[in-house]
This record gives C-alpha cells, structure tokens and sequence, in this order.
C-alpha cells in the first residue's frame, strides 16, 4: 500500500482526499492529512479507514521531516502564499 501525504484539508482538497481515500475500495492508499483545522480533519478521519490525521499550523513551525521521508508521495494543497 502506498502512502500519500496530503498538506491541507480545506474545500479544495475535498474531490481529491475522496477519491484517493476511495481508490481501489480503499486499499491502494494510505493517507496522512495535515492541516491546522481539527475540524476538517475530522471529517475525513471519521469517514475513512485509510485516512491518519496531523494536526499542524505551519505558520508556526514546519512539517515534520519524518512524515516527508515515509511517503511515496508528498501533495500540497495549500493556498498560495
């Protein structure tokens, strides 16, 4: 299984944490989702199975390397700055 670490989890990201989540019945990913908002990781967390949640500003700090090393992929959706 393959794991996918998506930065941010605000509206834009919804289709994409779906279907990536619901990929192959949800067998083919392993996602980790970070964002500051507990709220928006809740709801993914409570949906989906294959969904792990970090709770992260940062604004205040930086993700941690270790999250980055264990992924096959890193996608960021985060608005612009």
């Amino acid at each position: 299984m393959k794991r996918i670490l998506i930065v941010g989890a605000g509206r834009s990201s919804y289709d994409l944490i779906t279907f990536l989540a619901s990929f192959d019945n949800g067998k083919a990913f392993r996602i980790l989702l970070a964002d500051k908002s507990v709220e928006s990781l809740e709801t993914f967390k409570n949906v989906f199975e294959n969904v792990e949640t970090l709770q992260i500003d940062l604004n205040n700090g930086s993700l941690p390397e270790g999250h980055i090393k264990e992924s096959d992929m890193v996608i960021s959706m985060l608005p612009a700055f």
